[in-house]
């Protein structure tokens, strides 16, 4: 075989300096063991690679192989250095392409490039056109002379390294950031985010109302406002997480715990609160104590940060009321939310006697009967005998609601202390 002329030279354009020129070096072939190319031309003055032979791609994407020279580039590299070279515009002309997978050729793929979609193990076979007919079959075999003698190429066809291509699951997010609110300005709110997919390692970086923000999977944040994180893996692929709000939003003023019906008078509750988006939802609701049940019984949206409700406490006796804040964002959409504690109303709690006596074995007993409240009672009796206190034995009789209160004979100032389930307490006057 003849060696490259100066006419194949200027087809590489003056920069390409190929190895051997002018001696002719060996094509290392590259282990066709599962891809069964034909038999190619052991020397030439030319050599084919991929400009990259090792890819990760998902299931939207695609691997862009190409094929190219391998050669040295003069004035730019150290002399003897290769490096990879596209295919000059010339020299295209004078071959063909064609592109391998495992299962054998791959119909329609003749371009210097090919995009491949599935896992698999690639190579490129570039082909001499001087030795294809008109069909661009080969014309090849014992005795047989190139069609096109003008063609000084040095070769019949060269195969190129293989490219291996994988494929991953598509990057995605794992995990969302949950919104809420700083409960604790101090500890401030955490938002936390995860991804799966793609090419690990990740990078996380997290956006305040649009502005890098912070980095990091999980961010410590002490200021209101709109947050989101974008995930980058290492090949540069991007997911962006849902956008979620952090609100500064606080009960200024809570519900009180406790309230007694009064007949025929009304009562006025507020809540305050501070913080949020600046447009509110106050929502009031009412239940059973003790149950879970609720029922609303005024709803109002304003941009005031506090509400008052009043309301004739006569029919909420043994029942619970709270109010639900809503922070609203600009859709309308709950940014946040705060809950009061729980309103418990009742009928007071009364006494509606006391009879105390000494018995004959000289103790005090008192017994009384009590009203009102809600759920059972507890009972305590203090007798104050000079600057100290004794409780009283006590003992309850449910079905009567009534105490019974056992003293030695002390002399002294005696009282009786009632609670209720719900926290409401009565003294009853001393008992001298």
């Amino acid at each position: 075989m003849k060696n490259v002329s100066k006419k194949v030279l200027c087809l590489l354009s003056s920069a390409v300096l190929l190895c051997g020129a002018t001696a002719m070096t060996t094509n290392a072939a590259p282990d066709y063991a599962t891809l069964k190319p034909g038999v190619s031309t052991q020397k030439s003055s030319f050599e084919f690679r991929l400009k990259n032979n090792n890819f990760e791609i998902t299931p939207s994407e695609t691997a862009t192989l190409e094929v190219g020279l391998y050669g040295s580039l003069s004035g730019t590299l150290k002399p003897g250095r290769k490096t990879f070279i596209p295919i000059p515009a010339k020299l295209k002309k004078l071959v063909r392409f064609q592109w391998y997978n495992e299962k054998g050729i791959i119909q329609g793929a003749t371009g210097v490039t090919y995009e491949a979609s599935s896992a698999g193990k690639y190579y490129c076979r570039v082909i001499n056109k001087a030795f294809l007919d008109k069909n661009e079959d080969f014309n090849v075999g014992s005795g047989k002379r190139p069609l096109d003698p003008a063609n000084e190429l040095d070769f019949i066809y060269l195969d190129s390294n293989i490219a291996t291509v994988s494929v991953c699951e598509e990057l995605s997010i794992s995990k969302q950031p949950v919104g809420g609110t700083i409960a604790d300005p101090n500890a401030g709110y955490t938002l936390s985010v995860g991804a799966k997919g793609g090419s690990a390692p990740y990078t996380y970086t997290w956006y305040k109302d649009g502005a890098v923000y912070g980095t990091g999977a999980d961010l410590n944040t002490k200021e209101q406002g709109y947050y989101y994180c974008v995930v980058k893996d290492k090949k540069g692929r991007t997911v962006t997480s849902k956008t979620v709000y952090v609100s500064d939003f606080r009960l200024v003023r809570d519900l009180p715990s406790l309230a007694n019906t009064k007949a025929n008078t009304n009562e006025t509750f507020t809540v305050e609160v501070s913080g949020g988006t600046g447009r509110y939802m106050y929502v009031w609701q009412y239940s059973d104590i003790g149950v879970n049940s609720w029922t609303t019984i005024r709803n109002a949206t304003t941009t005031s940060t506090s509400y008052s409700l009043n309301l004739n406490l006569m029919p909420y006796a043994g029942k619970k009321i709270r109010c639900i804040i809503y922070s609203l964002n600009d859709s309308n959409g709950i940014a946040s939310l705060l809950v009061t504690r729980d309103l418990n109303i009742s009928e007071p709690l009364k006494s509606d006697y006391i009879d105390c006596y000494y018995g004959e074995n000289g103790k005090l007993y008192c017994r009384e009967k009590i009203t009102g409240g809600f759920g059972n009672y507890t009972f305590r009796g203090d007798v104050q005998i000079t600057n100290w206190y004794e409780t009283g034995t006590l003992e309850w009789w449910f079905d009567e609601e009534t105490s019974i209160l056992t003293y030695d004979n002390h002399m002294g100032s005696y009282s009786v202390h009632v609670w209720d389930e719900i926290g409401n307490h009565l003294r009853i006057c001393p008992i001298n």
